[in-house]
């Protein structure tokens, strides 16, 4: 099956991958803030680097990815909607 290109979602479509993601992106920002500050405390009070900070690491890579998703189709919205 070939990948979908954007100019082949409907606005609405890309709309709502815009919503959705942004979604995404603002609970995992917050679950891996939390999760990165229990995870330093652990660290600071065993002086054992915690494995969980690697976790909210590879998250951290996964939302910058979904920031350069999200960057592709607001300009995609935009052309679209002429601004």
């Amino acid at each position: 099956m070939a990948k979908k290109e954007l100019r082949d979602y409907s606005l609405e479509e890309l709309q709502k991958q815009r919503k959705t993601l942004t979604l995404l992106n603002w609970i995992m920002i917050v679950l891996c803030v939390v999760g990165s500050g229990f995870a330093l405390y652990e660290w600071w009070e065993e002086d054992e680097f915690p494995p969980t900070l690697i976790t909210f690491l590879a998250v951290s890579a996964i939302i910058f990815l979904n920031e350069s998703r999200l960057r592709t189709i607001r300009r995609e919205i935009g052309s679209r909607q002429g601004v």
